[in-house]
């Protein structure tokens, strides 16, 4: 008797998105392939018959598939939206406590000093970023507030050989030059040995930016 799977949803990320393991994937590439072709399938033959209101209230599926292309071939705004979903899912399942925290009006605990030093944020995806020094800076967002990778984990691994890739093995100097959009990783588990207190510091003038960056 086969055994039953659980239903897998994008609205609370699952620990592996659609059920995938990563750890059976050689390349970013190979994964967001077959993610987006999942994605696709999934918004032809089930969520496009959905009524509007069972669509409206899921705002995490809806805000997912409307990212979703109904073109038959593969775009870039399917590839954005599939990483992005991969990070959520990475995110949530090395830093509930600090998403849950982040999310509370009113917190019952207290952020680590790392996310204070980072800055960390959730942007209006729920997808944690770091809000650093160059706020003011001539950059895309996606550079001045890189979203937050754990290091040990099978994405973060796949993210960094890929733009090491298009890097074309250029050095680590390279690599965040190589593609703006590309997350941040950061070490949860470090903090700056220099810190003394839990504040952040204010972004730099906007002259200052321009002249260094």
């Amino acid at each position: 008797m086969l055994e039953k799977k659980p239903v897998v949803t994008v609205d609370d990320p699952p620990t592996n998105f659609l059920g995938m393991n990563q750890d059976d994937t050689s390349t970013l590439s190979k994964l967001s392939n077959i993610a987006v072709i999942c994605l696709k399938f999934i918004k032809r033959r089930v969520w496009d018959k959905l009524s509007r209101e069972t669509r409206v209230s899921k705002p995490g599926l809806q805000s997912l598939f409307t990212k979703i292309s109904d073109e038959n071939t593969l775009t870039a705004s399917d590839y954005s939206a599939t990483k992005l979903q991969w990070v959520k899912c990475v995110q949530h399942n090395h830093f509930a406590d600090i998403i849950e925290t982040l999310r509370s009006e009113r917190p019952t605990k207290q952020l680590p000093q790392i996310a204070i030093q980072l800055g960390l944020q959730l942007d209006s995806d729920g997808l944690i970023r770091s809000h650093g020094r160059f706020e003011h800076a001539d950059l895309p967002d996606e550079t001045k507030q890189p979203l937050l990778l754990p290091k040990a984990d099978r994405f973060t691994t796949l993210v960094v050989e890929d733009v090491h890739r298009q890097a074309m093995h250029s050095g680590v100097g390279c690599i965040p030059h190589a593609q703006p959009s590309t997350p941040g990783i950061l070490d949860s588990t470090r903090t700056c040995s220099g810190a003394t207190n839990r504040s952040t510091m204010s972004a730099l003038p906007q002259i200052q930016n321009s002249n260094s960056v």
